[in-house]
């Protein structure tokens, strides 16, 4: 009997149990067109060298999608920049050095944050020079560096700036996270709402925006970053009005302002983003926040 041969395209996913994770395996599974492979930290320890080359050697894919990282925002201390060095920095040295174990490699898809940006000039532009406040944002800086001293023209990757996620399932520790742990279980919320712009991403824009980066053969992004925003600038005092009369009265009734007197702005430039994807469309920021919370 003739063994049936499978040509599916081999995708691994690292960080793939995290919020963005779950929604992108999700959205690449439909169609079942790529054979997916997910790692988690629970099951594989992505900062030890080792691990992570058996790793790349078992799967050998096609694509590979770094998610894996310690995603906790705006905090900075000496703990926390350990902590974010092991499982942020050092995953993705491990992984692009252990890039030459893959046979078949044609694109290395990297996440990074926003919150590379920091104090940088608004709107945030790729060629700038970051100035990253928090311990998450100084990793990943970290991190790109060494892809880019390493990496050069050799393989084909780009590295991701996505404005802030939502969606649903969204970490409670997230703003529009938050908001939906409160309606869902009717629990009083501690937010900073004050005049601070916010560029916000639906996460099912990204999931869609990542499968087309996959078919894409060519990119000629310089830098290889890429913001990905929809320059959704929203002032956050104005932000409950995207919402349903009936569930801004029910956030009003949990919401616990707190004004955390920084009102730093966040929100980037998509200028690349429209240069070299003119055929990717995003959802409407009102269709998205519907979508999120089932209004």
């Amino acid at each position: 009997m003739t063994k049936k041969i499978n040509n599916k395209k081999k995708i691994l996913i690292t960080g793939a149990q995290g919020f963005v994770g779950k929604h992108l395996v999700g959205c690449l599974k439909k169609g079942n067109y790529y054979k997916i492979n997910t790692l988690s930290k629970k099951f594989c320890n992505l900062s030890n060298f080792k691990v992570f080359k058996n790793i790349l050697i078992k799967y050998q894919p096609n694509f590979i999608i770094h998610l894996a990282s310690r995603t906790v925002p705006v905090i900075r201390n000496r703990k926390e920049d350990r902590l974010q060095y092991i499982n942020t920095t050092l995953p993705t040295k491990n992984l692009v050095d252990c890039l030459k174990y893959c046979s078949n490699l044609e694109k290395v898809i990297f996440f990074g944050t926003i919150e590379e940006y920091g104090l940088a000039e608004l709107p945030y532009l790729e060629k700038l020079i970051p100035k990253p406040l928090s311990s998450y944002g100084i990793a990943k800086i970290k991190a790109l560096n060494y892809v880019k001293n390493n990496l050069n023209n050799k393989i084909d990757y780009v590295w991701i700036r996505p404005s802030l996620i939502f969606g649903k399932n969204d970490n409670k520790k997230r703003f529009m996270g938050s908001l939906l742990y409160g309606l869902n279980f009717n629990k009083k919320i501690r937010v900073s709402i004050n005049s601070q712009i916010r560029d916000f991403l639906y996460v099912g824009d990204l999931c869609r925006f990542v499968k087309l980066l996959i078919r894409k053969k060519e990119m000629n992004i310089k830098g290889n970053i890429l913001n990905m925003t929809d320059e959704n600038w929203i002032n956050m005092n104005s932000i409950f009005f995207y919402f349903s009369k009936n569930i801004q009265s029910k956030l009003k009734k949990l919401i616990i302002n707190c004004d955390d007197k920084k009102h730093l702005d966040y929100y980037s430039s998509g200028y690349l983003l429209n240069k070299n994807f003119k055929e990717f469309k995003f959802t409407n920021f009102k269709k998205a926040l519907n979508l999120t919370f089932n209004l």
